[in-house]
């Protein structure tokens, strides 16, 4: 039996055979802020983290629940460079582009797929990330801002997927939970 419990945004935990897993890690909320009523703190239970993009809404507080457990975080290379700022030991994280499956246990493997989640605020065409770009001032490059004037962002991470015993599936691609 697998439960699926919602911690607010895209944060999940998924307990299945067994394990615990959270899909994403931010459980803290601002002050007065709607919420699960509990903090990152009090996760003392955790053998994954499945961090479907490195933004703050997604990541924050991974690095106090690796701190506290044995868990393995899975991420994007951009989600391993920020959590090992963070001190994160890079050998208790797997990064992952898109196209992998990492096997969790005997029973519980997760399926990596790629996706681009910022590039939607765009309104011109991206370049290629090898590409050198000129510098030109903000107010000259279309699309600069995303949505509420923030600036735009790129990022090659991975929308995710658990799978439990090739049988049945629990979908846990962040975006989608948002």
């Amino acid at each position: 039996m697998a439960t699926l419990d919602w911690y607010g945004c895209a944060t999940f935990r998924l307990n299945v055979d067994g394990l615990t897993v959270f899909l994403d890690a931010y459980i803290d909320r601002a002050e007065g802020a709607a919420g699960s009523g509990t903090r990152t703190d009090d996760v003392d239970v955790c053998d994954w983290i499945v961090i479907g993009h490195s933004h703050f809404d997604h990541l924050y507080g991974a690095e106090r629940v690796m701190a506290k457990t044995n868990a393995t975080l899975i991420g994007s290379y951009e989600t391993i460079r920020i959590m090992e700022q963070a001190g994160v030991p890079a050998d208790r994280m797997i990064c992952v582009a898109g196209g992998e499956t990492v096997r969790l246990s005997d029973t519980v493997t997760v399926s990596v797929f790629p996706s681009q989640h910022s590039c939607v605020w765009s309104h011109s065409q991206m370049s290629q990330a090898d590409e050198s770009v000129p510098r030109r001032p903000r107010s000259d490059v279309a699309g600069a801002t995303g949505p509420h004037g923030r600036p735009r962002e790129v990022h090659d991470d991975a929308a995710l997927e658990v799978g439990h015993r090739a049988s049945s599936r629990v979908d846990g691609r962040a975006e989608s939970a948002r």
